[in-house]
C-alpha cells in the first residue's frame, strides 16, 4: 500500500506526518510522491506514527538505500 493511500485513509496530511516523525514536510513530499525512498532507519518510526505495520510499508521490490513510497 502507498504511503499516500495511507495518509488519505486516516485523513492525515503530509505536514501532520512530518511533525510526528521530526522531518520536514518537503521530505514526506518526496516520499509520497516517490521521487525519494523512506530510508530504512525511519520505517519504524513511519509505520508507528500512522499506526500500520511495516509490512505494510515494504513493497515486494525491497533495496539496500531505503524502501519506494
Amino acid at each position: 500500500m502507498s504511503l499516500k493511500t495511507i495518509l488519505k485513509e486516516q485523513g492525515k496530511t503530509q505536514a501532520q506526518l512530518a511533525a510526528l516523525i521530526g522531518v520536514s514536510e518537503p521530505t514526506v513530499s518526496r516520499w509520497v510522491r516517490g521521487s525519494s525512498l523512506i530510508p530504512t532507519q525511519m520505517l519504524r518510526a513511519v509505520s508507528q506514527a500512522l499506526g500500520v505495520p511495516l509490512e505494510l510499508l515494504v513493497p515486494e521490490n525491497v533495496g539496500s538505500e531505503g524502501i519506494a513510497a
